[in-house]
C-alpha cells in the first residue's frame, strides 16, 4: 500500500507578460498574472500539499527581467518545504544562464538532454516518480515522451510524466503525440500537460491526461475562468483531480441584444449604454463554470475584475444610427461605461464594443427573392460544410491562420471558430441589407 499525496499540477504562467489591453485600467489588471500565482501558492500552503508540477511555459521568455526571476524566487521560498518540479517549455526553454539570485532548495528543474526522474520522499519513504524533459530551444519535434517509459518503474509506486506538447500526432514543433501514444507508455498513473491554454481532461481513467490551462488568461482568445488542477492520490493510487479557478481578472465577451424588450427598443446612446449596464450586472452576479467532467471550485479566489468585449446584436431602428456614427459611438461608450461602471463599484473594464447590429427586415420580402434564396444556402455551407470551410479560409489571406495562437507570428491572427462564423455571419447580414436596399 502506497501513502495518501497531493499536489497542484499548473503551466503556462507567462510570468512577464501583460494583459494585452488597450483601455487606461487599474493596477491590479496589470499585476493579474502574479496575483494568479500566489494565489496557487496560497492554495498549496492552505491545503498542505507536498509539491507544485509547473508543466512549461512558467516565463513568457528567457530574456525576462531580474524582478520576475526576484518574484518567482519570493514564492518559492514562502511556500518551503513544498517542493516545486518545472520543465522548460517553448516559451523558457532551459539554457545555461548566469544565476543573479541563490536558487530556492525546493525548486527542481528537469534538463533538456534526456528525460529524468525525481523521486519525492516523505517520512523516508518513495511516494512517488514525477518524470520529465525540459525543452531546449522554442521548438521540440522529438516525440521525447518514448523514454519517459525508462523512468517509469513499474512497482507500486505512484508515476507522474510531465510534458509540454501540442498534443497533435502529425508534424509538430511541440512534442507530436497522440492519447493514444501517451497510454501506450507503461506504468505512468498521471500526464502532467502543458501548452494548450485551454483547460480540459483527454483521459479521465487511468492514465489520468489532462491541460489544465492557464491560470491568468492575457487576450479574448484566452477567455473565461483559469486555473489549475488540485489532484489528491490514496493509499491504492486512486486520482482525484479537482479543477480550481484561480483568475483574478476575467476576459469574457457578452452579448447585448438590443431587442430583448420588443415592447421598449432603445431609441438613443443612453438607452444602449443602459442595456450594456445591466448586462454587466448580470455579469458580476453569475457563476462561472468550464463545465470540466471533474468538481470545479470557483469560491476559493474571488473575482478581481472583467475585461469585456461587448456584441451589439438584434433589430432595431437605432441600427441605421449605430452603423452611421459606429466609431464616434464606440469610443463615447467605451469612454462613458468605463467611469460609469467604476463609480458604480462593478470592476468591468470595457476593451471594445462590436456593432453587429440588423436592420429590421422584411422576410417575406426577402424570401421572393431568388437570389436571397441561393446566397442562404450558400451560407449555409459556408459554415457547416468542412470542405467549403477550407477553401473559403484559403481566400482569406496570409493575416489569418489556422494555426492556434501559440504559433503565429506577429503580422498573424488565429482563426477559431468563433472569428470564422463571425466572418461569415456579418457578411450574410450585409448581403441581406443590400439586396433589400436594391428592391427598394
Amino acid at each position: 500500500m502506497g501513502k495518501k499525496f497531493s499536489f497542484i499540477h499548473t503551466a503556462d504562467i507567462h510570468l512577464g507578460d501583460i494583459l494585452h489591453i488597450s483601455s487606461k485600467s487599474p493596477k491590479e489588471f496589470y499585476n493579474a498574472s502574479y496575483t494568479a500565482f500566489k494565489n496557487i501558492c496560497d492554495y498549496a500552503i492552505k491545503n498542505k500539499v507536498d509539491f507544485i508540477i509547473i508543466a512549461g511555459d512558467l516565463f513568457h521568455n528567457k530574456g525576462r527581467s531580474i524582478s520576475v526571476d526576484k518574484f518567482f524566487y519570493e514564492q518559492c521560498n514562502r511556500i518551503a518545504p513544498i517542493k516545486i518540479f518545472i520543465i522548460g517549455g517553448n516559451h523558457d526553454p532551459l539554457e545555461e544562464e548566469i544565476e543573479i539570485f541563490n536558487k530556492p532548495s525546493n525548486l527542481f528543474l528537469f534538463n533538456g538532454d534526456m528525460a529524468e526522474s525525481k523521486e519525492f520522499y516523505s517520512h523516508d519513504k518513495l511516494i512517488c516518480r514525477i518524470i520529465g524533459q525540459s525543452y531546449r530551444r522554442k521548438a521540440e519535434n522529438k516525440k521525447i515522451f518514448k523514454n519517459y517509459e525508462n523512468e517509469a518503474k513499474n512497482d507500486g509506486v505512484y508515476n507522474i510524466a510531465v510534458l509540454h506538447t501540442q498534443m497533435d500526432s502529425a508534424k509538430s514543433n511541440y512534442v507530436p503525440c497522440s492519447i493514444s501514444e501517451l497510454k501506450e507508455i507503461k506504468g505512468i498513473d498521471y500526464w502532467a500537460l502543458g501548452h494548450i491554454h485551454k483547460a480540459s481532461i483527454l483521459n479521465e481513467d487511468k492514465p489520468f491526461i489532462g491541460y489544465p490551462g492557464i491560470p491568468q488568461g492575457y487576450d479574448f482568445g484566452e477567455d473565461n475562468s483559469g486555473g489549475f488542477f488540485y489532484v489528491q492520490v490514496d493509499e491504492s493510487n486512486s486520482t482525484k483531480v479537482k479543477f480550481i479557478h484561480c483568475s483574478p481578472i476575467i476576459w469574457k465577451r457578452v452579448y447585448v441584444n438590443i431587442d430583448e424588450d420588443e415592447k421598449n427598443p432603445p431609441r438613443i446612446i443612453e438607452d444602449i449604454e443602459d442595456l450594456i449596464i445591466k448586462k454587466g450586472e448580470e455579469l458580476i452576479n453569475k457563476d462561472i463554470f468550464l463545465n470540466l467532467p471533474i468538481e470545479e471550485d470557483n469560491k476559493e479566489f474571488s473575482i478581481e475584475g472583467y475585461i469585456v468585449k461587448w456584441i451589439l446584436t438584434g433589430k432595431g431602428k437605432i441600427h441605421d444610427l449605430l452603423k452611421s456614427k459606429d466609431e464616434d459611438i464606440i469610443g463615447y461608450l467605451k469612454e462613458s461605461l468605463n467611469s460609469k461602471l467604476y463609480l458604480q463599484h462593478i470592476p468591468i473594464c470595457t476593451e471594445d464594443i462590436d456593432i453587429q447590429t440588423k436592420k429590421i427586415i422584411d422576410n417575406e420580402e426577402l424570401e421572393r427573392h431568388s437570389l436571397y434564396k441561393e446566397i442562404r444556402n450558400v451560407a449555409e455551407l459556408c459554415l457547416n460544410d468542412e470542405e467549403y470551410k477550407k477553401d473559403i479560409i484559403k481566400t482569406f489571406g496570409k493575416v489569418w491562420t489556422s494555426k492556434i495562437e501559440e504559433e503565429c507570428d506577429d503580422l498573424q491572427i488565429s482563426l477559431s471558430e468563433d472569428n470564422y462564423n463571425e466572418i461569415i455571419g456579418k457578411a450574410f447580414a450585409l448581403i441581406k441589407e443590400k439586396i433589400l436596399e436594391s428592391s427598394d
